[in-house]
């Protein structure tokens, strides 16, 4: 046993310093996750009183002082004709408001907050085809409450917008959208604490642009159940436990998104779910990166992915993500680990600068990895064991601590590819381990080009060591 803890076949031992025992997972019978958070599989025109008086262009006025129309969000919705706009005067309102019909609630920010607090049940139910709502602070009930799933913005059905909106939530979900006919808008604003920040649930779609979801206690963003939801320039942050969890067949499209400080994975991504990942940052995480596993098929694209305290990416249980043109380094165990049955694509990314080793494929796992550069680690380039296979086309494996490939029981194709300049040997093949060489530059490295045990299964054509 080395101090890295890598020692050839020891598969538990490097499962659990790798990924960790922590890590979230979904599918089968209802996980603590489902569990908790209740989931199953301005204008001053004022107008009379009186509905009959109000046209739909009309601004109805709601003042906790007295000097509106009504005193109450709730009574307003309720005498409001469809397609009213009803203008919000700053102040604290204590109620549970159900919107069920089309109307417009806009908070009058300008001279002062307007803060809805829930009473009994969340802030705002809506059950209508649409409705928007502006510039309101939504507080969800109390952790004094009784015990129950209760969401701060609960959206049955319908098309929501949501403009620049505050939300905080102590149990439930900030915002959740739950159902097929539940589609969610966001425009900026921020979701802050509850079990979730945004739910998408059993068919539900939506799109947030620009929005901060931060303190969530179980997950910052669920997409379960055939869900649908697509997040740009969003900041997903300083979760108590993980950043991003999509599972059930779902997808999800992240663009331009910083995913990150989270205590458990920054991303989880399980149960056959698709969900895409363009030009994200996903960093400084307490546990893994990006956990891929139960059959998911991601894409991460454009993506910097690193200082994450175990793997940046764990990939299990028969997944098979695709990395393409990402940067995954810096991490305080490996760059990118594979066991369990995975089998994962990484095309042209630069997997560089982690204290263990760069690659490691375990447990009949196995790595495509195309035009890759692995450089510049404190272990070894990759570290092939316990059934892993790996196959490297074109490939740079240069400047690393020890090794540029280690390979234990294992099986290694290596194509078209520089390994160099490394500090133990260029590639080591050990036990019943087998590998192929082609065309390979095996130069430069401290200690031999090839070393292998007596009786390995080694074909070597074309390289130079």
């Amino acid at each position: 046993m080395s101090s890295d803890g890598t020692t050839p076949g020891d598969s538990s031992a490097g499962r659990e310093n790798q990924a960790g025992s922590g890590a979230a997972s979904s599918g089968g019978a209802a996980s603590p996750l489902q569990a908790a958070i209740g989931l199953t599989d301005g204008s001053d025109t004022t107008v009379s009183r009186f509905p009959g008086d109000a046209s739909p262009q009309a601004t109805i006025v709601v003042s906790p002082t007295g000097d509106g129309d009504y005193a109450t969000i709730q009574e307003a919705i309720d005498f409001a004709p469809a397609e009213a706009r009803i203008l919000i005067r700053p102040g604290r309102y204590t109620e549970s408001v159900v919107i069920d019909k089309p109307v417009q609630l806009d908070a009058d920010s300008e001279s002062g907050e307007v803060v809805l607090v829930a009473a009994d049940g969340p802030c705002i139910t809506v059950d209508t085809h649409h409705a928007t709502v502006s510039h309101l602070a939504c507080q969800g009930m109390s952790e004094a409450c009784p015990a129950r799933t209760v969401h701060t913005v609960h959206l049955r059905q319908g098309r929501l917008v949501l403009d620049a909106c505050h939300l905080s939530a102590s149990s439930g979900a900030c915002l959740a959208g739950i159902g097929p006919g539940a589609v969610p808008v966001v425009q900026g604003g921020s979701f802050e604490n509850g079990e979730v920040g945004f739910l998408a649930d059993n068919g539900a779609q939506g799109t947030l642009d620009g929005v901060t979801i931060r303190g969530a206690a179980l997950a910052g963003v669920l997409i379960s159940n055939g869900s649908d939801a697509a997040f740009h320039n969003c900041d997903i942050c300083e979760g108590k436990a993980s950043g991003i969890v999509a599972f059930g067949g779902c997808q999800g499209r992240f663009e331009g998104c910083r995913i990150h400080n989270h205590q458990a994975a920054c991303v989880e991504i399980s149960g056959g779910s698709q969900s895409a990942f363009i030009r994200c940052a996903i960093h400084d995480g307490a546990h893994l990166g990006v956990h891929v596993c139960k059959d998911a098929q991601p894409l991460f694209e454009h993506c910097d992915i690193h200082s994450h305290a175990k793997a940046c990416v764990a990939v299990s249980e028969k997944a098979r993500p695709v990395f393409r043109d990402c940067t995954i380094r810096d991490g305080n165990a490996s760059g990118v680990f594979a066991f369990a049955q995975a089998a994962a694509a990484l095309e042209r990314c630069e997997i560089r600068g982690h204290r263990l080793d760069g690659i490691r494929i375990a447990e009949d796992s196995s790595l495509t990895l195309d035009a890759c550069r692995i450089l510049g680690g404190q272990g070894r380039g990759a570290y092939l064991y316990a059934g892993g296979r790996g196959t490297f086309n074109d490939c740079d494996v240069r400047s690393n601590a020890k090794h540029g490939l280690l390979v234990s029981d294992a099986h290694l194709a290596l194509r078209g590819c520089s390994v160099s300049c490394n500090g133990g040997s260029g590639v080591v093949i050990q036990g019943a381990g087998a590998g192929t060489l082609e065309r390979c530059d095996l130069t430069g490295n401290q200690q031999s080009g090839i070393e292998a045990d007596p009786g390995c299964n080694l074909n070597v054509s074309d390289c130079q060591q």
